[in-house]
This record gives C-alpha cells, structure tokens and sequence, in this order.
C-alpha cells in the first residue's frame, strides 16, 4: 500500500474509529487486543451483511480467501449471525423485489450520498 493510498484509508475510517473510542471500550475491560477483536468482527459482519450472507463476496471485501473467512466466521461463532442475514435478505427480497440489485444500491447511493 502506498503512503497515499494508506493516508486516505485512514481518512475514511477516522470518524467510525472515534465513535468506537468514544464507546469508551477501555473504560470497559478491554485492551488493543480486544478493541481490535471487536473491530475485525464487525468488518466481518457489515461485510456478510452488504454480501447478503455470500461469503465469497465477503471475502473478496475483506481481501481474504473464503476459506479464512469461514474459518473466522466459526472461530468467532458468527454462524448464527450468517444464518440470520440470509434470512432477512429472503424476507426483505419477497416484501420488496428486487431491493438487493446492484442498480438499486447504486441508485441508492447516488441518490442519498456517503454517510
């Protein structure tokens, strides 16, 4: 990663790290490690959650291969979140079809912007 492009990840992320660290996670009990625990799982669920529970898709995210993230899902028993995911895509798909088309996130995105 060049320094540019580390710069601007950084840009990105910088708001949502300063809420976790407002959650105050440390006040609480928990250390780098697990700040760091509790940010890398919820990447993982955000991501399963925009792949509607397709872990390839997830994967391809999160710049991992399928089989890591499997094997994080079970490490971190995330499989019940999985399971719930895919069954609110199902849910969601037969209230209103076609909500989960590319056009419409990106419809979506041009019309309400980055939040």
């Amino acid at each position: 990663m060049t320094p540019s492009a580390l710069v601007s990840a950084v840009g990105l992320v910088t708001e949502p790290v300063r809420e976790v660290l407002g959650a105050g996670l440390a006040e609480h009990g928990f250390e780098f490690d697990g700040i760091l625990w509790v940010l890398s799982t919820a990447l993982i669920v955000e991501a399963l959650k925009t792949a509607r529970g397709n872990k390839s898709r997830a994967a391809r995210m999160l710049g991992m291969e399928r089989c890591l993230l499997n094997y994080q899902i079970k490490a971190r028993r995330l499989e019940q979140v999985v399971d719930r995911a895919l069954e609110a895509v199902k849910v969601a798909e037969q209230l209103q079809p076609g909500l989960f088309s590319p056009r419409a996130f990106v419809l979506k995105f041009f019309r309400e912007g980055v939040s």
